[in-house]
């Protein structure tokens, strides 16, 4: 298990002025080509360099730190969203290269739900509309990490795999949640069985970003002590 750090809430900054992007994935179609990493294939990698690869795992890192944070603030304010997908962030730039500077912003808030926040010690006793909504957002979260990850890193279609099949959000929520019951580890397994998935399994192994979605899932832990995680330190 990775380390989890105690600090602050991240400091924050008003902007008076936006161009964004809406995150529909897969947002690899939104990048200029020589962004965009092809694929993986015995021990080789075709269509893109080595910093391209890595400006593409460090983009996915700022756009998942992103969301939480986006959330995070939501949740400070005592209000739970209720409704998150792809199509509700908004980001400042879909280039990677632009990783260290893009800026994600959560919008459609029809259906949110404000509460006043419980003192701690109350939360196991009341499990008012407003808890179990953010306990959702949480989980949501987790999903959408896992198809940002597996959308942004997964290798096209060739001859003799043919396309391997969609993951987006309802998929997810088919297969891992109600096939798999949020075990992550069996949905690990299960993606590995598709080669086009390989770079986004070992992607979620190595950076620690699976310990993320496993403590998101779960829809305990408040998202500013998820950002504490040594995931986000690098």
């Amino acid at each position: 298990m990775r380390r989890w750090r105690d600090t602050r809430w991240p400091s924050r900054r008003a902007d008076s002025a936006w161009y964004v992007f809406v995150l529909v994935l897969p947002y690899v179609t939104f990048s200029p080509p020589h962004h965009v990493v092809r694929t993986r294939a015995q021990g080789r990698l075709f269509g893109a360099e080595t910093r391209a690869v890595n400006d593409r795992e460090q983009m996915i890192r700022a756009i998942t730190r992103g969301m939480l944070e986006a959330v995070a603030f939501l949740h400070d304010a005592s209000v739970a969203h209720g409704a998150l997908s792809m199509a509700v962030f908004r980001l400042s730039t879909f280039d990677d290269k632009e990783w260290q500077r893009v800026q994600v912003k959560v919008d459609g808030l029809g259906v949110a739900t404000y509460g006043r926040r419980m003192p701690a010690a109350l939360t196991s006793i009341f499990s008012g509309d407003f808890l179990e909504r953010c306990i959702m957002d949480r989980q949501r979260l987790g999903l959408l990490i896992i198809e940002l990850v597996v959308t942004s890193l997964s290798t096209p279609p060739t001859a003799s795999t043919g396309p391997a099949p969609s993951m987006d959000l309802a998929r997810l929520e088919r297969v891992l949640t109600d096939v798999y019951g949020n075990d992550l580890e069996q949905f690990t397994a299960y993606l590995v069985e598709e080669s086009a998935y390989d770079a986004a399994v070992e992607y979620m192994g190595a950076s620690g970003v699976a310990e993320v979605v496993e403590v998101l899932l779960e829809g305990r832990m408040e998202l500013t002590n998820v950002l504490c995680h040594s995931y986000f330190d690098e």
